[in-house]
């Protein structure tokens, strides 16, 4: 899915704009008088048609079509193509649904049990319909010993590697324990068997992920899903490491805060803490709280939203333009953003180091190694970075 440009792109609602605002107002669980009454008086002087084309690109339009028919469609020129919207977007959810049905059918056929992040489980837990979040893919957690049974048991379905014959993809992508699976009809199937990546120390336990995961209808079936302090910790961690690309993610922080009021604070403090994300956390409850008002249980969460440090990574999310949804994700100054919201130095030298060493597309388009050469890269990328940063610096030098 493509995220809204930044001001002056077309379809892309300005900073402090009622378009803007409103898709925030969208993203909000409650539907009280008073944010009713705020989205009539922001509805009357907006550009529906620039409203509609970032509802759509974000993935909000069933929220935003559900917030403006809960305040009496004030903007009647986006009552159908909101409806027709949400009608597809039922239609994509129930065939998503099945297809998650059957791969977690084949999976445990196959004596492999897959932990569900995100996707449908996400929208079945926190979303009313589930309809109103969209997702694009469906993410597995299984043990890596039992990924390639997971993988041939999903081959029979009709999902196969999508980066099938690359060669750099395949060997970044093992590297990561990761594969993105694809079949003739979306959605694609991000199965993981780790969570911690070379340029992102986290260290955290699947199996207590596993043991404490709580059952959930989802689909026509019990499916696992993660506790809410798990899953809390997740999605601010989730959501944090790529600066919040999509406010989607805000909302579903809002969401569980709105859902589980009486999440345990303390164990999630503690989950933060010992997998060095309470920086991560902090951005994210502060972000769920300020932006869209989400309930902060007393204690721990609401200690570490109202830190210094919180504020002013909000602010600087806010207002520093390479930091926006928009920005180039290679943007090596957005990469010191997040490395400094991490609070163990030796999380930071990892970090550093894997962004250091780990080799990028653009290092293959450069100079294409055959797949025996690739520990080359590890050598390559640190000379490619220092004469691609220090040939400004000479050439600016007197």
């Amino acid at each position: 899915m493509t995220v809204s440009g930044g001001p002056g792109s077309p379809g892309a609602p300005r900073n402090g704009s009622p378009e803007r605002d409103l898709l925030w107002l969208s993203l909000r669980p409650d539907r009280a008088d008073p944010l009713l009454d705020r989205a009539r008086a922001l509805a009357a002087a907006t550009d529906g048609a620039v409203l509609l084309e970032a509802a759509r690109n974000e993935g909000l339009s069933p929220l935003l079509g559900d917030l403006l028919a809960a305040a009496g469609d004030p903007v009647p020129s986006l009552a159908a193509p909101l409806a027709a919207d949400r009608l597809r977007a039922a239609a994509v959810a129930l065939r998503s649904e099945e297809r998650f049905r059957r791969a977690l059918d084949a999976l445990e056929a196959a004596g492999v049990r897959p932990l569900p992040l995100k996707g449908p489980v996400l929208a079945a837990l926190l979303y009313d319909p589930p309809l109103l979040r969209d997702y694009e893919d469906l993410d597995l957690l299984v043990r890596e010993e039992e990924a390639g049974r997971a993988r041939e048991a999903l081959a029979a379905l009709g999902w196969r590697d999508a980066l099938a014959g690359d060669p750099f993809d395949e060997a970044t992508h093992r590297a990561e324990g990761f594969v993105t699976l694809r079949a003739a009809e979306p959605p694609d199937l991000d199965l993981h068997w780790r969570m911690e990546k070379p340029n992102f120390p986290f260290p955290v336990d699947a199996e207590a992920w596993r043991r404490g995961a709580v059952p959930l209808r989802v689909a026509g079936r019990e499916v696992p899903s993660l506790r809410p302090g798990h899953l809390l910790h997740y999605l601010c961690v989730h959501g944090s490491k790529d600066l919040w690309r999509r406010r989607l993610w805000v909302g579903d922080v809002a969401r569980a805060l709105h859902r589980f009021p009486g999440v345990d604070g303390a164990e999630v403090e503690s989950l933060a803490r010992g997998t060095g994300t309470l920086g991560f956390l902090a951005f994210g409850l502060r972000l769920a709280s300020r932006l869209l008002e989400a309930p902060l249980p007393g204690g721990p969460l609401r200690a570490l939203a109202e830190e210094p440090g919180a504020a002013r990574a909000m602010e600087a999310w806010l207002s520093v333009p390479f930091l926006a949804p928009e920005a180039p994700l290679e943007d090596h100054r957005r990469f010191r953003f997040v490395r400094s919201l991490r609070e163990r130095r030796g999380h930071r030298l990892r970090m550093l180091a894997g962004n250091v060493l780990t080799p990028r597309r653009t290092d293959y388009d450069a100079l294409p190694l055959p797949p025996w050469a690739f520990p080359a890269y590890r050598v390559l990328r640190p000379l490619r970075l220092a004469w691609k940063y220090a040939r400004p610096r000479a050439g600016g030098a007197p």
